[in-house]
């Protein structure tokens, strides 16, 4: 395995820093450096499904137009990367397609984002939402880690 750095944040105690670098170093095998590193959950184990309502129809949404420049950026930086990794394959047909929206960020970098009302409008509420964000803060106030 070739040396990776190990980065922490500077207004850390230095002790604390050390600690964590040890214990980042210690344990650099169990992190991804890269997606093809990603290990994932086996489907045999776990796959997360869509569950549709009953009367739900597939919907084919049209792309939405997008900037040249966008679209190379997006074929290069992310679908080739996504393929190689094995997270995407490709399909010859499919019953639903959303479109993609590119939204530029401060950095210059991409956001790749997509449009799923319609989709949402079409599958079953979840029955165990995720906690309220004032919840989640009250719980962890006071702990360090």
């Amino acid at each position: 395995m070739e040396p990776r750095d190990v980065l922490v944040n500077v207004i850390l105690p230095t002790t604390f820093q050390l600690q964590m670098k040890n214990l980042l170093t210690d344990y650099k095998d169990v992190f991804a450096w890269n997606y093809k590193e990603l290990k994932g959950i086996p489907r045999e184990i776990c796959e997360h499904k869509i569950q549709l309502m009953a009367n739900a129809q597939p919907i084919k949404e049209r792309q939405y137009k997008m900037n040249p420049n966008y679209a190379i950026n997006v074929r290069d930086k992310l679908f080739d990367k996504l393929l190689d990794a094995g997270f995407i394959y490709p399909i010859e047909t499919t019953q639903w397609l959303s479109p993609l929206v590119i939204v530029p960020k401060k950095n210059g970098k991409l956001r790749i984002c997509v449009d799923y009302c319609k989709l949402n409008a079409q599958t079953k509420k979840d029955l165990f939402p995720l906690p309220f964000l004032d919840s989640i803060i009250d719980f962890v106030v006071g702990h360090e880690m």
